[in-house]
This record gives structure tokens, sequence and C-alpha cells, in this order.
């Protein structure tokens, strides 16, 4: 599998060179690294993206063919700053759906409706919560100027992680 998480974090890696180069005027390395950013981004828009559903996905690397597996992932282009503004509204919306990746508990680990979920326990990538992944995906709701839903999110999740702190035992 070829990971769009890991493309795109390449691609933010880019982005961020270049627009530190123009800070302190290096103009040389300005150009490389947009130019490096502009490339990885055409390859995640090109071949990631899912028209129908409206988000991003893993590919499979000997078909190219999406993995339909939605996970926090899938918000990395949206940090950075891949899609339109209209093509990250539609995997929002898509996204954090009740039965998806949204819902009382938002940034499970698997979409709720991915037959690897488990309700009970998570297990891991198995629909658990991962702190970082559910950061790095409101950090991205708020690339794109989604900060009510990136607040709200967060709450969730916060409430979250106190109910399991209070309620859990081993």
């Amino acid at each position: 599998v070829l990971w769009v998480d890991a493309i795109s974090q390449q691609a933010l890696s880019a982005l961020c060179i270049s627009r530190l180069a123009k800070e302190i005027g290096n103009n040389v390395i300005e150009k490389e690294f947009s130019a490096r950013y502009q490339r990885l981004k055409k390859l995640v828009l090109d071949h990631y993206w899912d028209e129908g559903d409206g988000c991003f996905y893993d590919i499979k690397e000997s078909t190219l063919e999406k993995t339909k597996v939605l996970t926090p992932a899938s918000f990395w282009p949206l940090l950075a700053e891949i899609p339109s503004k209209e093509m990250a509204l539609r995997q929002i919306e898509f996204a954090l759906a009740k039965n998806k990746l949204g819902g009382f508990c938002p940034w499970v680990t698997v979409s709720r409706d991915d037959p690897d979920f488990d309700a009970v326990d998570g297990n891991y990538w198995e629909g658990g919560v991962w702190l970082p992944t559910g950061y790095m995906a409101v950090k991205a709701l708020e690339k794109y100027g989604e900060h009510e839903l990136a607040s709200g999110t967060s709450e969730q999740l916060l409430e979250h992680m106190y109910r399991t702190w209070k309620e859990y035992e081993p």
C-alpha cells in the first residue's frame, strides 16, 4: 500500500521549506522546494483522491486502486493544503459522518462502518483513538477555516479521554 499520509507529509515538508526559504530570501531553495511541493500535490490529487466519495485514501501499489479504508490519515492532504476548499469540505462532510470518523468520539483510527472496526476494544488500528492523529486532523480542519468544527471535535475528544481515565479499569 502507498500511504496518503506519507506522501502528504513529504508535500507538507516541501511546502514549509519553500515558505521558510522565501522568508529568508533564498529564492533558489524556495523555487526548488515549491516545485517539489507542486509535483507531490499533483500526485496526491491524481492518485489518492476518490471523486465518488470525496475523500483521500491510500492506494494499492500494484494497481493504484484506492483501498477505500477511511482513517484520520485521510486528513494529511488537508494539513498539507493539497485540496481545494471545495474538495476539503466534501471530505470533511463525508469523513466526519457519525458512521465514519465522527460521532460521540471523533477521530477513531478506522471508520465505524469498516469491517475491521471493533466497537468494544478498538484494538489499536481497529477503532481506538490516537491523540496525535486526532490533533493532526483538527489542525487540518483549521487550515480550511473550519474552526468551530475543529473546536467541537477537540472538545469531544477531550471528554472521551476524561471518561476513559475516570471509568476504565484494566
